[in-house]
């Protein structure tokens, strides 16, 4: 079973501490939050340089920088996020279908991933009521969504099961900080 690693606070030195790890763990799989103040081009050249699988999400603000930056590298991902918008974006800088796996999210409307060799598989949220904010059903999709990629799940079998679980986050109360304590069984 993969073990998932993070470092809370390296964004302070966001560049550096990516690079670092990058030389630490060669052929690894990486998945990339493209926004500012990270480097792009020097992260993802070091990525193809060390044969390592990864994907790349994009956040709106600096898709309009990071989009165009990231374009020479968008064919050795495995796998690229983007919202409605930022597809757009992609889709001007890189040509419709950039990789191998495309996924495009649409708030509450239907995802979609696109794939080099298959029509686009859509996967339609359920119609709920959220109850919080929207905060984080992204990041709940993609980490969903390449869990199951990673366990060798079919891309159309991956955005349904992470197209629910962004669902579900959306239909859930936050725990509040701290969270509250459970009594031991």
């Amino acid at each position: 079973m993969p073990a998932v690693t993070t470092d809370y606070g390296a964004a302070g030195h966001l560049t550096t501490h990516a690079l670092h790890l990058i030389d630490r763990h060669p052929r690894a799989r990486f998945h990339v939050s493209c926004r500012h103040s990270l480097d792009v081009p020097a992260v993802l050249q070091a990525l193809t340089e060390h044969d390592c699988l990864f994907s790349l999400d994009f956040h709106l603000p600096s898709a309009p920088q990071l989009i165009p930056a990231a374009t020479p590298w968008l064919p050795h991902a495995a796998t690229v996020f983007v919202n409605a918008q930022e597809h757009a974006l992609l889709t001007h800088h890189a040509g419709p279908r950039p990789c191998p796996e495309t996924v495009i999210t649409d708030g509450p409307r239907p995802a979609r991933v696109l794939l080099h060799d298959r029509a686009p598989h859509v996967a339609a949220p359920a119609s709920v009521p959220a109850v919080r904010q929207i905060t984080g059903a992204g990041d709940t999709l993609a980490g969903t969504y390449l869990a199951h990629r990673t366990r060798h799940l079919p891309p159309a079998a991956a955005l349904d099961l992470a197209v629910h679980a962004a669902t579900r986050h959306t239909t859930r109360f936050p725990l509040t900080i701290p969270a509250p304590r459970r009594a031991s069984s």
